[in-house]
C-alpha cells in the first residue's frame, strides 16, 4: 500500500534540492540550443541515473530527447512531458538580474525559462524521483521525457520535432500526458489554439532614396499589406464544436488572471475565437539613402479551435489577391504548423489531475483553453489526450525578468504524485 502522505511530503521536504536542481537548469542554458539543450539532458540524465533509474537518448544530428521508464505497462501508462529549449533572453539590460543565474529572491527564482517550462521540468523530476520504490504498485507505467525543440521544432527522420518523432517511431509510448507548462495552479489547461507561421516578401527595384517613390517602397507596400492582413484576417471568428464553446467562455476569467489583463479586453478581442497575428521579424534594405529592392515579414498566426492552419492560410492568400497587394509573396515556414485541439474535461486524466489538485490545494481547478500553443497538439494528434499543467504564468513567458514562485514548483510536484498515483495505481 503506497503512503501518498510520505511521497507528497518528501517531495516537500526536497524544496531546498527543488531550487538548487532549478537554478542549475537555468545556468545550462546560456550558450546556443545546441551547447545548451545538450547541457541539460545530459545533466537530467546522470541525475536520474544516479537514482538508479534507466535512461534511453534519442539523437537527430547535434539535439537529444531523453526518455525514461518506471513501472508496468507503458502503452497504457501516463507521460510527463517537459522540454528543455527556452527563447533567446534578448537584451541583457533589461533584466534586474541576470538571466542564466537563477536569482532566488522573495520566494521566487529568476531567469530565462523559469516559468517556461524549466520549473515544471523541476518538478516533474521530483515527482518521477520520489517514485522509486513504487514500481510495483504503478499497474500502468509512467514515462518522464524531455525533448529539445518545443520552442521551434527541428527536423527528424519522420519530419519536424522530436515529440512528433518520438510518438510516431513508438520510442515513446503512453495513454495521456500531463506538460508542465505554466498554467497556473489553479487551472488545467485541456485546449490549445494552433501555429501557422509565414514569410511575406516583396520585391521592386533598388534606386536612390531622393526619388520620394514612397507609395512604391517595398516596405511601405509591406506594412500596408500587413495591416490589410490584421484587419480581414485576424477580425474572422471562427466556429468551434458546440461542446467546445462554453468552455471557451469559461476560459476568459482564467486567462485574465494568468495575463494580469481584464476579462473584458479579452473577450472584446475574440482572443480564443478569432485569430491572432503577430510579426516577429522584419529585414530588408541596404543603406537608409537607398530605395530598397526587397523586405521580408515573418508573422505567427495563432489558430483558434473551429479553424485549421491551411484554412487559414487560404484566408491569408484571399485577402492579398483581393485588397490589391499580388506583388506580396507569401511562403509558409517549414515544419512550423499545427492546428489547435483540445482533450474533452470530462476525459479521465483530466479527472484524476482535479482531483489530486483539489486535495493538495483545497479548491478544485478549472478546466480552460489557453491562447498559445504548445507540443499539445502534436500528442492529441497522436490519439493520446494531454492536460497543461505546471507552476509559472503565461503573463510572464519569454519576458524580461521570467520567474517562478518556488511554493508552485513543490505544490505542483506534489500534484504530478498524487495525480500518478490516481491514475496508474490500480484500485
Amino acid at each position: 500500500m503506497i503512503d501518498v502522505d510520505a511521497l507528497t511530503g518528501r517531495v516537500c521536504r526536497a524544496r531546498e534540492e527543488v531550487v538548487g536542481f532549478l537554478r542549475r537548469l537555468i545556468s545550462l542554458e546560456a550558450g546556443d540550443q545546441a551547447q545548451s539543450s545538450g547541457g541539460i539532458q545530459m545533466f537530467l540524465k546522470d541525475y536520474l541515473e544516479g537514482l538508479g533509474i534507466h535512461v534511453d537518448t534519442h539523437s537527430v544530428d547535434d539535439l537529444c530527447a531523453i526518455t525514461s521508464n518506471i513501472g508496468g505497462d507503458h502503452r497504457g501508462g501516463l507521460i510527463l512531458y517537459s522540454h528543455c529549449d527556452v527563447v533567446p533572453p534578448g537584451r541583457l539590460d533589461r533584466w534586474v538580474y541576470p538571466p542564466f543565474e537563477g536569482r532566488v529572491v522573495g520566494g521566487r527564482v529568476y531567469g530565462r525559462g523559469s516559468a517556461d517550462m524549466l520549473g515544471g521540468l523541476a518538478a516533474e523530476v521530483f515527482a518521477f524521483s520520489v517514485l522509486i520504490g513504487c514500481e510495483a504498485e504503478l499497474s500502468s507505467g509512467v514515462c518522464f521525457v524531455s525533448v529539445p525543440d518545443e520552442e521551434d521544432w527541428r527536423r527528424t527522420p519522420t519530419g519536424w520535432g522530436f515529440s512528433d518523432w518520438l510518438l510516431r517511431t513508438r520510442r515513446l509510448t503512453g495513454e495521456v500526458c500531463i506538460m508542465g507548462e505554466p498554467s497556473g495552479l489553479g487551472g488545467i489547461c485541456v485546449g490549445e489554439r494552433g501555429d501557422y507561421w509565414v514569410n511575406l516578401r516583396v520585391r521592386g527595384d533598388a534606386g536612390h532614396g531622393s526619388l520620394g517613390e514612397y507609395d512604391h517602397n517595398v516596405f511601405v507596400r509591406l506594412f500596408r499589406a500587413l495591416d490589410e492582413l490584421h484587419r480581414e484576417v485576424c477580425s474572422h471568428v471562427a466556429h468551434p464544436p458546440a461542446q467546445v464553446a462554453s468552455l471557451l467562455e469559461d476560459s476568459y476569467p482564467v486567462l485574465a488572471g494568468e495575463l494580469g489583463v481584464p476579462v473584458a479586453e479579452l473577450r472584446a478581442k475574440r482572443m480564443l475565437e478569432s485569430p491572432s497575428m503577430n510579426v516577429g521579424r522584419v529585414r530588408g534594405g541596404v543603406m537608409v539613402n537607398v530605395l530598397p529592392d526587397e523586405c521580408e515579414a515573418g508573422v505567427a498566426f495563432c489558430v483558434p479551435i473551429g479553424m485549421t492552419w491551411r484554412e487559414l492560410h487560404n484566408r491569408v492568400l484571399s485577402t492579398l489577391r483581393s485588397n490589391g497587394y499580388p506583388e506580396v509573396e507569401p511562403s509558409v515556414v517549414e515544419g512550423s504548423q499545427s492546428d489547435p485541439s483540445y482533450t474533452p474535461p470530462q476525459s479521465r486524466i483530466v479527472g484524476a489531475l482535479s482531483e489530486a489538485v483539489r486535495e493538495t490545494l483545497g479548491d478544485r481547478p478549472k478546466a480552460y483553453v489557453t491562447q498559445a500553443t504548445s507540443d499539445a497538439n502534436v500528442f492529441r494528434a497522436h490519439g493520446i489526450p494531454t492536460c497543461l499543467y505546471g507552476p509559472g504564468h503565461m503573463g510572464v513567458a519569454h519576458c524580461f525578468n521570467e520567474y517562478v514562485d518556488i511554493e508552485d514548483i513543490v505544490r505542483a510536484a506534489q500534484v504530478y504524485v498524487g495525480t500518478i498515483l490516481k491514475y496508474c495505481v490500480q484500485k
